[in-house]
């Protein structure tokens, strides 16, 4: 049977709220499932904050390959999205142009 993510994801957040936003594993668990969801920044945003609470010794080996990753691909992805936005960009302006030597 497969993992329950959504299942999961909802057990984390409730760990989470109950520590008051402390559980150093409730936040790295939603860190890695929001990756998973291709929520970058919500999923950066608590490996900081997992960073910050519990220091380099925390992030180490495994843990510290799986955020290397993390960034490797987030770094990738926001690359891409700004070479889509910019190929968006000038396809948005041509179809102005079209559509105002139409309108004229």
């Amino acid at each position: 049977q497969p993992p329950n993510f959504d299942e999961a994801f909802n057990n984390w957040k409730k760990a989470l709220d109950l520590s008051k936003g402390n559980s150093l594993a409730a936040l790295w668990n939603l860190a890695v499932v929001h990756w998973s969801r291709g929520e970058y920044d919500t999923a950066e945003q608590h490996f900081k904050k997992v960073q910050t609470l519990g220091g380099p010794d925390f992030i180490k080996g495994h843990k510290m390959d799986v955020y290397s990753k993390f960034l490797e691909e987030k770094k990738r992805v926001d690359q891409e999205s700004k070479k889509q936005g910019s190929f968006m960009h000038r396809v948005w302006v041509a179809m102005a142009n079209v559509m105002q030597s139409v309108l004229h």
